[in-house]
């Protein structure tokens, strides 16, 4: 949300080649490699990835980050999920 801090450190690293990266693009990536695919279809649609992005992001940061999304229409395929 505006006015908040960016949440940054080491504590979101995805691997060994990475010097880590914000809470909100941690959780967006580890979402689109399957953590947010909820109903194991494969695919990943964007309300499923900001369902796990607004719900992870929150706790990654104990409450001082708080992603928003303004979307209307309908939902949209986003990431298929390698398995």
């Amino acid at each position: 949300k505006g006015g908040e801090a960016s949440m940054e450190g080491e504590q979101y690293i995805l691997d060994d080649s990475s010097s880590g990266h914000g809470a909100f693009t941690y959780a967006l990536i580890t979402g689109m490699k399957g953590e947010a695919n909820f109903d194991n279809d494969s695919v990943i649609s964007l309300n499923e990835l900001f369902q796990y992005v607004s719900r992870t992001v929150p706790r990654l940061t104990n409450g001082r980050q708080h992603p928003y999304l303004n979307v209307s229409g309908t939902d949209m395929p986003l990431v298929v999920v390698n398995k």
